[in-house]
């Protein structure tokens, strides 16, 4: 029975992923290309900045409504500056959604396009490490290199593959030793929740 139950849980996953990969597709097809940050957006990032997003399709509005956090987001990544006025986000996607599993980078303005408007969240961990945001950013880098692929298990305790908070983690513990998903108020960590951020 709990083989059968698993069987079943994981097509009903994999029906799922395929649903959202279409409806998502046709959305950012249709949608207008108009969408993006102003110029006095641009001029407030930095490297190493977390970005925030509320994706389109099934998925992203499962998780925006089961994190029933401060604002409604889904995904996440790391913003690379990579000339005075192109950025990119390296996140990590699963490959049922987009081509590339895993780890990844995409222009900043296609990620940005890929969320509802006024979605877009961006954050800095404040640190006293001046160099922290280009350290971050090469680490993220690293993980990028090594093509570590997507968690679609959300197991927080499998190093080998990375979801996109948990990658997140292990970007800022082993750059600046510290755990940016822990708690003010000492419950346990959800895989699922973006709240931690906002701290």
């Amino acid at each position: 029975r709990k083989v059968a139950f698993i069987l079943i849980i994981g097509i009903l996953f994999s029906v799922m992923f395929f649903l959202h990969n279409r409806q998502q597709q046709e959305i950012v097809t249709e949608k207008p290309a108009t969408f993006q940050l102003s110029d006095a957006d641009y001029a407030q990032l930095q490297n190493g900045d977390v970005i925030l997003r509320y994706g389109y399709g099934m998925i992203s509005e499962a998780i925006a409504k089961h994190t029933k956090g401060k604002f409604p987001v889904s995904h996440c990544g790391i913003l690379q500056q990579e000339s005075d006025t192109t950025w990119s986000v390296i996140h990590t996607v699963s490959n049922s959604l987009v081509e590339v599993d895993g780890m990844q980078k995409d222009a900043l303005e296609k990620f940005v396009r890929e969320g509802h408007v006024g979605s877009i969240i961006v954050l800095r961990y404040i640190s006293e490490d001046t160099l922290a945001g280009g350290k971050i950013v090469a680490k993220a880098n690293r993980f990028l290199q090594q093509k570590i692929p997507f968690d679609n298990s959300f197991d927080f305790d499998d190093d080998s593959k990375f979801f996109c908070t948990e990658m997140l983690w292990h970007v800022f513990n082993d750059t600046l030793q510290k755990d940016i998903l822990e708690m003010e108020d000492g419950q346990k960590y959800n895989c699922l929740t973006f709240d931690a951020f906002f701290n």
